[in-house]
């Protein structure tokens, strides 16, 4: 049988509600769960462990669950939750009483209190294209991260893959993650703009960067976010959010001068606690993924909304080489859409010529959201024409 996964405790709200209400009332008779533990058993479900009565020098006699210091009181066994600063723990081995501090590599937050006090209960990540593990959708059939630019080294300042803006350095699309690289001597930032969440009752928001086998992450009160914060510092980066007009928020990535760090996935959420990724119960030091991978079509979409490319239209002009109609987007844009042509050709009946002097482009009236309007003039009379549209609401 694999090794229980104490981390990911199976529980409902209502049994973390009452962990938490009777938590100060140990080894109170109340309840009728005297000498009782909340703990994670073997097969992944929650229940009350019953435990022999205090004084008799029985390990595990009289736990306390509330700890109101970082050091342990009492012992506990793998599985055993405890509750420090309003956050549900497990630990994973057998821990001695006093022999720990917060926080300590054998004492996890719980997968399920995560999911839980992130408020809207799944821990729904505001980042689009936050999943970097694939090498990108340039080489097609569907790869991530999502790469409509089709570049896989960005050098300039401004977009790099859909989503994800640099102040500077380099970002290099890679087979298994994206690498973002500062100059020798300055930081850079890797960063992305989302929409405030907003959920009734939410007063956190976090950030999670998984990287390799690292994990970073950190969080700050929605309500006291007015500049930018550093919610993460390490040795090569930190993590920050900032707020941006028209009630956004920036997550940054940003690498010290002369340093690189990858990413293999990013998330945004309500909450305290980044619910992204999990220690591995198998080696010491090494986190994973604890998302499930996301839905190509759906991270496209949702892309394509700030940005799209490969709008691809192809008609015959009259017989006085003139034509114009209404292109519509393939998804409708986050705000008013900035259509430009990548490439225009047409058949002059023995090769495809340049035609990018003949055709012209606009956004569609007051629905510019929605598509755009093009106008050809100038070709030869029922020649047949193609043209490249792309269309930017970043």
């Amino acid at each position: 049988m694999d090794a229980p996964n104490y981390v990911q405790g199976l529980y409902t709200v209502a049994q973390r509600d009452a962990i938490f209400a009777k938590a100060d009332k140990y080894p109170d008779a109340a309840d009728g769960l005297q000498n009782q533990v909340p703990t994670i058993f073997p097969d992944g479900t929650v229940g009350w462990r019953q435990v022999p009565e205090g004084g008799d020098g029985t390990a595990n006699a009289n736990i306390a669950v509330v700890e109101s210091t970082n050091k342990a009181s009492k012992t506990y066994y793998p599985g055993d939750l405890l509750i420090y600063n309003g956050q549900l723990y497990v630990a994973t081995v057998v821990i001695s009483s006093g022999s720990f501090l917060f926080p300590d590599a054998n004492i996890l937050p719980t997968r399920a209190d995560m999911q839980l006090l992130s408020i809207n209960g799944k821990g729904e990540n505001c980042l689009r294209n936050w999943y970097m593990y694939g090498g990108g959708s340039q080489q097609g059939g569907g790869q991530f991260p999502i790469n409509q630019r089709g570049l896989t080294s960005y050098t300039a300042v401004g977009e790099t893959i859909d989503g994800w803006f640099q102040t500077g350095g380099t970002t290099t699309v890679e087979d298994y993650d994206i690498r973002h690289t500062s100059l020798a001597n300055a930081s850079s930032d890797l960063y992305q703009v989302v929409d405030r969440p907003f959920i009734p009752g939410a007063t956190s928001i976090s950030f999670g960067v998984l990287s390799g086998i690292r994990f970073f992450s950190g969080s700050v009160n929605l309500g006291t976010l007015s500049e930018e914060t550093v919610v993460y510092s390490g040795d090569d980066c930190q993590l920050l959010l900032a707020p941006v007009s028209g009630n956004r928020i920036k997550a940054i990535i940003r690498v010290y001068a002369g340093h690189n760090v990858i990413i293999i996935a990013a998330k945004i959420e309500i909450g305290p606690i980044s619910t992204l990724s999990l220690r591995s119960s198998q080696i010491s030091g090494v986190y994973r993924l604890a998302d499930t991978s996301p839905d190509y079509g759906m991270e496209l979409a949702k892309c394509q909304r700030y940005y799209e490319a490969g709008i691809e239209w192809q008609a015959i002009v009259d017989a006085n080489g003139f034509y114009r109609n209404t292109i519509p987007y393939k998804v409708t844009k986050a705000k008013a859409a900035v259509p430009s042509v990548g490439g225009a050709v047409y058949w002059d009946g023995t090769v495809w010529a340049d035609a990018s002097g003949n055709v012209s482009i606009a956004a569609l009236g007051n629905k510019p959201e929605y598509g755009c309007i093009i106008a050809v003039t100038g070709l030869p009379a029922g020649a047949i024409f193609d043209v490249q549209i792309a269309a930017s609401a970043e």
